[in-house]
């Protein structure tokens, strides 16, 4: 099943093929997708990786839900950050961003690892990464470590804002 994110108006679509382990496949070849190059791309000892069971792709209340597809995600975010009907009008630019290292190869494991969910923290801040099905997505869960803000990305280049509280 083929899913295109659509992410720039202006850019032909990003096609990805479902389920997201192969596109991990895609853009790291052949070699194992673990933990190894996220914890190398973390550039101070000051943070804590751990992975736990992703309850969005091993609990049967939230699995096959819809919100996991990646236009169902866009549409509501772009809904609520941005007051706009999506995909009939464009994602603001504002809204867009590239992966940083850590944050591709942690993509690149969950696209890999489905089952699993990434949890990195430190004093100030702390990060759950997870796929959803059709994306994976960066949370910020927690007002005081970093704030209540969600990521999503399907191309494992650039993240889409889709929530902040």
């Amino acid at each position: 099943m083929n899913t295109t994110c659509d992410l720039f108006p202006i850019a032909p679509a990003l096609v990805v093929e479902s389920p997201k382990p192969n596109l991990a496949i895609l853009l790291r070849g052949n070699g194992p997708v673990d933990l190894t190059d996220l914890r190398a791309s973390i550039s101070s000892n000051e943070w804590r990786i751990s992975t736990h069971e992703n309850p969005y792709m091993t609990d049967p209340r939230y699995m096959g839900r819809e919100d996991g597809a990646w236009e169902v995600a866009m549409k509501h975010g772009m809904s609520y950050m941005a007051g706009i009907e999506y995909p009939a009008e464009p994602v603001p630019t504002n809204l867009i961003s590239y992966l940083n290292a850590w944050q591709k190869e942690a993509f690149l494991y969950c696209a890999a690892n489905p089952t699993r969910m990434i949890n990195i923290r430190n004093s100030r801040a702390e990060w759950d990464i997870y796929s959803r099905g059709e994306y994976v997505e960066f949370c910020l869960p927690h007002h005081d470590r970093g704030g209540e803000h969600s990521y999503i990305s399907c191309d494992g280049k650039t993240k889409v804002h889709v929530n902040a509280d």
